[in-house]
């Protein structure tokens, strides 16, 4: 999915990213960096459907060269677990966590 689908997807949502007073801002890098932790630190999936997941290139070479497959059923598994994660009740979901609100937090602070 390019940046350009994602930051569609962001301005359909109401979400602009503009730093004008009323704007909600987001980017959507969010969503990758998220995607990222949330593999890494909560979910066994290997380190290369991550990074495949994520497109990224492979620096290595000589890696490249051997790495054939595309570790589609794994990555697809991933997609579904990611999508539950996504979809959970964040009061009742295993990977609740408490989401704050920058420009309140700021303000009372």
């Amino acid at each position: 999915m390019s940046d350009q689908t994602m930051l569609m997807f962001v301005r359909r949502m109401g979400y602009k990213e503009s730093h004008a007073p009323d704007a909600k801002i987001i980017v959507p890098h969010g969503f990758r960096s998220t995607f990222k932790d949330w593999s890494h630190e909560c979910t066994g999936f290997p380190e290369a459907a991550i990074e495949i997941a994520m497109a990224h290139a492979i620096d290595d070479e000589v890696e490249a060269a051997y790495r054939r497959g595309d570790l589609f059923k794994k990555r697809q598994q991933m997609m579904e677990a990611w999508a539950t994660f996504c979809d959970a009740d964040p009061v009742q979901g295993a990977h609740s966590a408490e989401v704050v609100d920058l420009e309140e937090h700021r303000a009372a602070s």
